[in-house]
């Protein structure tokens, strides 16, 4: 690259007959960007934590040191990833009826005022309809 010029501009110099597409189609192919998590993981329909989660089998790029130091990937790699992946589907839903929940029964009365009694002992008065 000359100094002082852009990449594209350094293909268009050196290549004439190309439009200025082409030069950065051709600059895309030779130098892939780094994309975050969060592209990745709405180009594949997953979630970023599932991405996180995979992301030395999507071959991230770890920039910098320490605890938080940041993942970047190539989506051309990290889509050949994904695609040789066995991804696990999800358990069918089981209808309601058919699960093994437990109902708790309903709660007893427990207190004078469930039992239509005040704190002191004497009947609650009829609500108006």
């Amino acid at each position: 690259m000359l100094p002082g010029m852009s990449p594209v501009a350094t293909i268009l110099e050196t290549c004439p007959d190309l439009t200025n597409d082409q030069a950065e189609a051709i600059i895309a192919a030779l130098f892939p960007r780094l994309v975050d998590a969060q592209c990745v993981a709405d180009t594949f329909g997953m979630s970023r934590d599932w991405v996180y989660d995979n992301a030395a089998e999507l071959g991230a790029r770890v920039l910098g040191k320490g605890k938080y130091a940041r993942k970047r990937f190539h989506l051309s790699e990290a889509k050949a990833a994904f695609d040789g992946m066995a991804l696990v589907e999800a358990a069918p839903e089981v209808p309601e009826e058919e699960s093994e929940s437990k109902h708790r029964e309903p709660r007893k009365p427990h207190s004078s005022t469930e039992l239509g009694l005040t704190k002191s002992g004497n009947p609650l008065l009829p609500l108006p309809a």
